[in-house]
């Protein structure tokens, strides 16, 4: 059974649950077949759903997303909406659950070149022990100073433990910077045990100057991974 729940900041539409907005924690849920959650905001809903293994979280602005008494080592699939890794983790440290091993196999996220973003994003690596796949939705303005801050981060070294990451989905804008490739480098350093890599790339550019770009980014990318490379074009 695949129950989704999309709830606004009111709580103002769930699927297949009914529950007062003002009486949540009042208001249990026992979802035993639950196994797949969308939500926005859940702080004080008293959920228990022993199967869920697939949570994807719509960040708002809102303190306090997830109930405490969530059981996070169900999750094996985790899907963090925009650039949102650095909230996650202070929600975890909200709960007392920071650096807690997750058993999160798929992890999808954007990424953010700010300091306080690629800690979030290193941190979170550091708790997904066996993480098989990883999906990032890449920033399309990369200054290549900010990499080269960036290769020198001080967690820079924990992220080249992520050994167990085979397959790489990158979605991006690729224009052939320097910031951009220096950031794919960066990325292909974290992950020495690739064995594929997809590259999605969003287009508005003519299929000539797309052509011209994706053979550059190819060429890097088989000078620095061994992994097998799919490339793909998605126009706008």
């Amino acid at each position: 059974m695949l129950l989704e729940l999309l709830l606004c900041l009111q709580f103002g539409e769930m699927s297949d649950v009914e529950c007062d907005s003002k009486n949540l924690v009042q208001c249990p849920a026992d979802l035993p077949m639950l196994k797949s959650l969308v939500c926005r905001n859940i702080s004080g809903f008293n959920i228990t759903a022993p199967k869920l293994s697939c949570l994807t979280i719509c960040f708002t602005l809102r303190q306090g997303i997830l109930p405490v008494n969530l059981d996070m080592k169900t999750i094996h699939s985790l899907h963090l909406d925009d650039y949102s890794t650095k909230d996650f983790i202070k929600e975890l440290t909200r709960l007392g659950k920071q650096g807690t091993t997750l058993n999160v196999n798929h992890l999808k996220l954007g990424v953010d070149v700010k300091d306080d973003e690629i800690s979030a994003f290193i941190d979170l690596l550091r708790m997904c022990p066996k993480l098989y796949r990883l999906d990032i939705l890449l920033p399309w303005d990369v200054e290549a100073t900010t990499i080269d801050f960036l290769l020198e981060h001080p967690k820079f070294n924990v992220a080249e433990t992520c050994k167990t990451v085979h397959e790489l989905h990158l979605f991006c804008m690729f224009s052939g910077s320097r910031g951009e490739m220096l950031l794919f480098k960066w990325l292909l350093t974290c992950f020495p045990m690739l064995k594929k890599l997809f590259v999605f790339q969003s287009t508005v550019f003519s299929s000539q100057t797309e052509n011209r770009k994706k053979r550059k980014l190819l060429r890097f990318l088989r000078g620095s991974s061994k992994a097998n490379i799919v490339y793909i074009i998605e126009r706008r």
